[in-house]
């Protein structure tokens, strides 16, 4: 709409623009944008299909949904993802067995696939002992071995 305005030998000219569009976005959690798009008034506005939140280090993410109901386009808006929490769960599995002399590895895998390792200490050596008694001719000695890798 525009209004005209006549004073004297003066002509005024306002032109009044409407609104034909609004601004859509949608938010990560964290606040990044995922999308922003320029919708006409009153159009369908479309979400972006499964966002996701990265694994931490005590839970995994489930997309839950918008923090409000999306609707049709009749105001700039603002949509931002919400999460579902939920605590890993581990497996575990020696994935290199430590030895007498050198450390070994578990890896802890949970079921949505974030997994850790722990180091596990070298085991040491551990020592028998076989007395060999003196004879007549011989001396008599003790031979040490040890029970995990055989070393004497």
């Amino acid at each position: 709409a525009a209004t005209t305005s006549v004073d004297g030998d003066v002509v005024n000219m306002y032109a009044q623009w409407n609104q034909v569009g609004y601004t859509v976005t949608f938010k990560n959690a964290d606040g990044t944008v995922l999308s922003s798009k320029l919708y006409s008034a009153g159009a369908a506005v479309t979400a972006p299909s499964n966002p996701t939140k990265a694994y931490d280090s005590a839970n995994h993410y489930t997309f839950a949904g918008w923090d409000k109901t999306v609707t049709a386009a009749n105001s700039n808006a603002t949509y931002t993802a919400t999460y579902t929490a939920t605590a890993h769960s581990y497996t575990s599995k020696v994935t290199q067995a430590a030895t007498c002399s050198s450390q070994g590895i578990r890896t802890y895998t949970c079921s949505c696939g974030y997994s850790y390792t722990q180091t596990i200490a070298a085991t040491g050596h551990s020592y028998t002992s076989v007395v060999t008694r003196p004879t007549c001719t011989t001396g008599g000695y003790t031979t040490y071995t040890c029970s995990g890798c055989g070393d004497s």
